[in-house]
């Protein structure tokens, strides 16, 4: 990169990594990303692999809504904010953040446990039109793993 300084370049790359990790564990590709975000895919591919500086808090804040991620996070490595709760973070304590906060999400729970229950809702529905021979216990099994996943659902809902 011409005419960048080390510490621009180093946080750019930093920010890219986490922006790619954190996108890569949604399951979103980079053009869901973009049209989610409202970013240029190919903008969004220059700073994955370092070669942009680290983008402004205003697309910061657009790319951490559409992945569900805390800005702050991604403010951090950018090095728009040097310190996360009072304590500046080494590049591995924040690797270390980024990950805490992707394995304990209970929002994307509640997403994977709703597209499962529109699934099996599905599938009643399904086999309810075609008239497809199925056992009465089969069918009341389906009914009550609609309604645990339903119950389930309504439960992280609140404790979001």
């Amino acid at each position: 990169m011409q005419g960048t300084n080390n510490n621009s370049s180093d946080a750019g790359a930093r920010f890219g990594k986490i922006l790619r990790t954190v996108r890569m564990f949604r399951g979103m590709s980079m053009l869901a990303l973009a049209r989610e975000a409202k970013i240029n895919s190919g903008y969004i591919s220059r700073m994955e692999r370092g070669l942009r500086n680290p983008p402004s808090v205003k697309i910061i804040r657009r790319l951490a809504d559409a992945l569900a991620f805390p800005s702050e996070v991604f403010m951090v490595a950018a090095g728009h904010l040097e310190f996360h709760k009072g304590r500046r973070l080494s590049d591995e304590g924040l690797a270390q953040l980024v990950h805490s906060q992707l394995d304990d999400n209970p929002v994307r729970e509640a997403d994977e446990l709703e597209g499962v229950s529109d699934k099996l809702h599905e599938l009643i529905n399904i086999l309810c039109e075609t008239r497809i021979r199925i056992t009465k216990a089969r069918f009341r099994v389906l009914i009550v793993l609609c309604d645990a996943l339903e119950l389930m659902l309504l439960d992280l809902k609140e404790w979001v």
